[in-house]
Order: C-alpha cells, then structure tokens, then sequence
C-alpha cells in the first residue's frame, strides 16, 4: 500500500512539474476572465467523468479545475505568472479530518493504472455562499438560527472524502432547525480567512449570535459534530424540571415570557430541542422534564402525561393547563415551531421591547390598521389585581374582528418617555396611571392615539362598568365607519437588531 501511493504520488508530481495552466483551458495570458471561465465550462463538460468514460477522463478533470483556480485568483495567478508556482499544495490536513485522500477515489487494477471516480462537487457549490451574504444574511439570522459553515476547496481530497458525511449533515440537521452553508476557500479568500480556513480545508465552524466556534476534533463524524453543537448553546437554554420546581417554573410568566415543557424517554436534550429554544428565546422559557422517573411522577399525573410519547406543554398565565399541547413518538421539529409561533405572547403579554411592540403593534399602510389598547400600570404588587382584570377583559372580549385589536400593558415606571410622549400638550390625564390608551402605528416612530378611559375594577360591579364600557369603545374602532384616532406623536423607537428586553430599563418601546 505504500507503495501503491508513493507511486500516485509521483504521478501527480510529475504532471505538475511541467503543467501549464493556460495550455490546459487553452487560453492566453492576455485572455480575459470571462474567455478563462468560457473555456473551463467547455471543457469541464467534455471531460467530466460521469460524461468522459475515457481512463484518462479523471486526470485530465482535476487539471482542469485546477487550472481555473489558478486563473481565477488574482495572487495565485501573479505567482504563475511572476514565478512560475502552480500550487500552494492540494490542501490536505495533517490531523483533522484525516484519511487516506487517494484511497477512496483510485482503484487499479495493475501499478500505473488509475481509474477517477469523479466526485460530484456541485452539492458543496450549490450551498455556497459569499462575504456579502455571510454579512447580510447569515450574521443577522444567526441570533435565530443556528448556522454550520463548511468550507471546502476543489483541490482537497478530504473534502471529496467526507462530502457523503456533509450531505448526511444536510439532511439531518435541516430539519430540526439548523442552516447549512459552504464557503470555498479560493473564490472566497477573506471570508475563508474569517472564518479560519482559508489555509487549510476543510473546516468546519458554527455560528449562534454573530460568534464563530471552530470545530477542532480529529475526526470528523456525525456524532461529534453534534455534540460540537450542543455545546456551542448556553447551558441555561432549558431548564431541568422535575417534581420539585415545576411550579415555579411555570410561576414565572411574570417576566412576559411564555413556558415551554418538553417532556421525553431520554435524560438528555435533543438537538431539536435546544434549536427551538435557541430560536424562541425571547418569547419563552425552556423546561425538559424526564418521564418514568420517581421524580416527575407527580407532573406526569398533573397534566395526563403518556409515557411512552414525547410530548411538548405551552403555557401563558394559567399554570394549571396547557394552552396548547403536542403529543407524539417523535416530535417534529417544525410542527414544534407552529405551535409555539402560534401561542408564543402571554394572555396579555406587556410592551417591555422594540421587537414586542413591532409584533404585536407593527406599522402597516393598510386602511384597515392594528389598535394596540394598552393599560398604564407600574411594575408594583398593588397593580397586580388591576393587571389580573384587565388580563381577564383580553380572554372575554371578542369582537368582530379580533386580529384588528390586541390588548396590552406597560409599565410606566420603565417606559417614561414612551408615555410621556402620549400626554404632551394636554392629550391624555395628568396621572396616567391605571389609564387605559390605543395607538395605531403609521410608520416605525409615528403613531396615532387617542386616551379611552380609567380602568376602575374596585368590586365585580366596578369591572363589568369597566368592561362594557371599554368593550363598547372597542367595538367602534372595528367598525368600518370609523374616522381615525385624533392625536398623533413621535416616540424614539429603539434598536430593532437587538434581542431580549433591550429597551428596559429606560428605553421607549
């Protein structure tokens, strides 16, 4: 065998001492990258082995693209050129993802007899992408998705050796919500250099919230690239939840965020799992519950768990039932995320965030406008039964067109200059507090607004003359005949890239 590959070895020196990369594609110095590539699709298509039969199909295919890489890059063209260095070695690592790069690809049937069995490399080009995507694209969406980033050459053979590992990798994690992306390391330079592999291919990095992790094993395998995963999501993602702190678990809704409990047969967490508690942070808190220990049995009798199914639990203020439910062998990871999208604001959830107030008061130029009506309260326990009520009016009131209307609250004492903006010039009460408002956004910090009444709900007497009287106001704003809110303002609006509760405290929504 080592003799086998000292011979191929020898081979490949011997083309390359004396190889031209212009004869190749048959083109001149003077040619211009479009003639350079107009040759390359020639005569990449006439000697593609899975088109070529010929024994020498292969040999001549590798030429080939690497006669186009050569000419394609700027710095390693000037070497050619200037010094007559036709290669910066086909890239192959030392120790990571190792193999043996000729074993896989040549087979003989006598010393000097080689037959190529091309590799398709257009599964990798038709995933890659560039700096300006990577920037644009990538960075942004990696604070919602996970992204994994292989970047590969054309001359590497080990990545031609694990391209059927990648395609695994492809099929496995794109449907528990990672995005998978290549980036070749030759027409992308900078972005390989970023992105640390531009020496050296392949290698393979991971992205969550705009940061790079390397993955450094020795080997490569589906297994350890998702251990390499897991461990690349914060360690507090989803909470363990047993008998003993579910309720405070679910208790804490106070924080305007719903819970999720993923309950299952294994004791660890699924990729899925932590992709779509990854994705829904900043609208819910993650819990995985183990079945069939004597530590959760009280859970699994509380809400009618099957043991044998996995199941997943959503809930908003109520902690006593689920306001949705799922129940299945294998939970899918995209049926997960409809539920959760569907269910993922409490009740009534609170105005505490730019990326809130867009979802649920987005600014539209549609006629028919959204009407966020929003109750003033201060983050303070003796508000409590004020909220509870107005909670209760959100659950009862339906009207006829309830997607138009959504009901709210704030915290005046962490929203001032929000507030304040809707009482200048005598528009609204003195004391706003325990006031009831509506809004409809015209654009992203222009808004019309008009304010409703006091919420009174001292007594059930007291909040059914509250509630018919704001149900009667709300009605008419559903009504087509309606003219529009009288007052109009300009609120500071705060970064719509940020995540989490970025504009408490001190910031307006």
């Amino acid at each position: 065998m080592k003799i086998y590959c000292l011979l191929q070895a020898l081979y490949f020196a011997a083309v390359l001492c004396d190889w031209d990369p212009y004869r190749t594609l048959g083109v001149s110095r003077e040619s211009s990258p479009q003639d350079v590539k107009k040759a390359y699709k020639s005569l990449a298509k006439e000697w593609h082995p899975d088109k070529n039969q010929g024994e020498d199909a292969g040999n001549k295919f590798i030429e080939i693209n690497k006669a186009y890489e050569i000419l394609t890059d700027p710095e390693r063209k000037r070497l050619y050129d200037n010094q007559g260095i036709t290669d910066d070695a086909p890239t192959t690592r030392s120790s990571q993802f190792y193999t043996d790069p000729f074993a896989s690809f040549f087979a003989t049937n006598g010393p000097f007899k080689f037959h190529f069995e091309a590799p398709d490399m257009s599964f990798y080009h038709g995933m890659s992408i560039n700096q300006r995507a990577y920037e644009l694209n990538v960075v942004p969406a990696s604070f919602r998705q996970p992204y994994l980033i292989f970047i590969y050459s054309d001359w590497c053979m080990p990545c031609i050796r694990i391209l059927p590992l990648w395609q695994r990798l492809v099929e496995e994690l794109t449907p528990v919500g990672f995005h998978l992306s290549t980036v070749h390391a030759r027409r992308e330079p900078a972005l390989a250099d970023l992105l640390g592999g531009k020496s050296s291919q392949p290698h393979l990095v991971a992205i969550l919230d705009g940061k790079i992790a390397h993955y450094d094993e020795d080997h490569f395998n589906v297994v350890k690239v998702i251990e390499f995963l897991k461990k690349q999501f914060a360690s507090n993602l989803i909470q363990n939840v047993d008998d003993s702190n579910v309720d405070e678990f679910l208790d804490g809704w106070r924080d305007n965020k719903i819970r999720v409990l993923l309950c299952g047969r294994v004791d660890h967490v699924r990729l899925r799992y932590l992709a779509l508690a990854f994705a829904y942070r900043s609208n819910a808190v993650f819990g995985h519950l183990v079945l069939g220990q004597e530590s959760t049995r009280s859970v699994q009798t509380r809400f009618n768990l099957v043991g044998n199914l996995d199941s997943m639990l959503l809930f908003q203020e109520d902690t006593s039932r689920p306001c949705a439910r799922l129940s299945m062998d294998d939970l899918p990871f995209s049926t997960m995320k409809d539920v959760v999208d569907s269910n993922k604001y409490l009740q009534l959830p609170r105005l505490s965030s730019q990326a809130i107030f867009d979802a649920l008061c987005p600014s539209d130029s549609r006629p028919r406008k959204k009407f966020c009506v929003v109750l003033v309260t201060e983050d303070k326990p003796n508000h409590n039964e004020a909220r509870q009520a107005f909670r209760q009016f959100a659950k009862e009131f339906k009207p006829r067109e309830r997607d138009h209307v959504v009901l709210t609250y704030v915290f005046q004492d962490k929203q001032k200059d929000f507030v304040s903006a809707l009482v200048r010039g005598g528009t609204g009460p003195a004391e706003p507090i325990l006031h009831v408002f509506v809004v409809a956004r015209q654009s992203s910090n222009q808004l019309n607004y008009q304010w409703l009444m006091e919420w009174v709900n001292n007594g059930s007497d007291q909040y059914n003359s509250s509630k018919l009287q704001l149900q009667g106001i709300l009605e008419d704003l559903t009504k087509s005949t309606f003219k529009g809110l009288p007052y109009e303002t300009i609120v500071q609006v705060g970064c719509p890239a940020c995540h989490g509760n970025m504009n408490e405290p001190g910031e307006v929504v």
